[in-house]
């Protein structure tokens, strides 16, 4: 629950300061650069004796409602709207991602620009972003100091961000955190990561990052062992997207045994190989582990 609430509000400061600064306090969403918002529905509407048609959208990072209007080809005729829209709005439906840029044309407030947006499963969780890219740190070898830290570049909802690696000592030498760097090499541009980060001055600095993985279905294979000082135990779960998943069990050390989630021992132990499974996984190091299972839906059909 702390973890959660932590998530919402670094969420929350990170999104209204990027509002502040891009949109403005009334501005409209859109006006400068591409803002991502859902759509709400279309109408019509009259301005200064002309009717237009109109397009109602949320604009997602500041849960703002708004509604512009689009050109027509021909005056008073909002069935005739321009062609650079028209295929793509009659396309959308209620609640579709859109990207957007506005303006105004005398006292009406207009669509510019829209296109689909491909939001990444995952990204519209709190303290969830979409991974861009990474930069190696600037060393200087013989004064043994960090000119300029390592960054990554994420985005969410159309904001990007930049993040700040930490510096840790190794070996009496100040270094870019080398696993989360490790880390930071598995990943592909629009991976979808959790984070969580503190500020430090003016820089928003990565506590944790680890790599998103959605709620799956599958079926129960197995339990085993896996290791040795300590055994651990794990589960196997043939997921219904064709992957396989190795997963250990949570746990913790006691006089040098693991010993594992009590409530999770005792969900696995009541489970047959076949049996329909939902089923949550993270990242811990270089082990992937079962957060969660659950009895799931029937296998869909083909």
């Amino acid at each position: 629950m702390i973890r959660s609430r932590f998530f919402v509000m670094a969420l929350g400061c990170l999104l209204l300061a990027a509002w502040v600064e891009h949109a403005g306090a009334q501005q409209l969403p859109g006006r400068g650069s591409w803002a991502v918002c859902t759509i709400q529905g279309f109408g019509q509407t009259r301005h200064e004796g002309n009717l237009f048609a109109t397009v109602t959208l949320t604009h997602l990072a500041s849960n703002r409602t708004f509604t512009v209007t689009v050109d027509n080809e021909q005056p008073d005729n909002p069935n005739t709207i321009s062609p650079k829209f028209a295929n793509l709005l009659r396309e959308l439906r209620p609640n579709d991602f859109v990207e957007i840029r506005t303006g105004n044309r005398g006292h009406r407030q207009q669509l510019r620009d829209i296109r689909r947006y491909n939001l990444q499963p995952g990204e519209e969780l709190p303290g969830h972003f979409v991974y861009v890219s990474h930069r190696n740190a600037d060393i200087n070898y013989q004064t043994g100091t960090i000119e300029r830290p390592a960054t990554v570049q994420v985005r969410k909802l159309g904001e990007n961000l930049t993040l700040t690696v930490p510096n840790v000592r190794r070996d009496g030498d100040l270094l870019p955190d080398p696993d989360l760097m490790a880390m930071l090499m598995t990943l592909r541009r629009d991976d979808v990561v959790m984070v969580r980060v503190r500020r430090a001055g003016e820089a928003n600095v990565i506590n944790h990052l680890q790599r998103y993985h959605p709620t799956r279905h599958g079926e129960f294979v197995e339990s085993f062992t896996v290791g040795f000082n300590p055994a651990k135990p794990a589960v196997r779960i043939s997921a219904d997207d064709g992957t396989s998943f190795s997963l250990v069990l949570p746990g913790r050390m006691v006089r040098d045994e693991w010993v594992a989630d009590p409530r999770l021992m005792n969900q696995i132990e009541r489970l047959e190989r076949g049996d329909r499974v939902t089923f949550d996984v993270h990242e811990v190091g270089n082990e992937m582990v079962l957060r969660a299972i659950r009895p799931g839906p029937p296998r869909p059909r083909s």
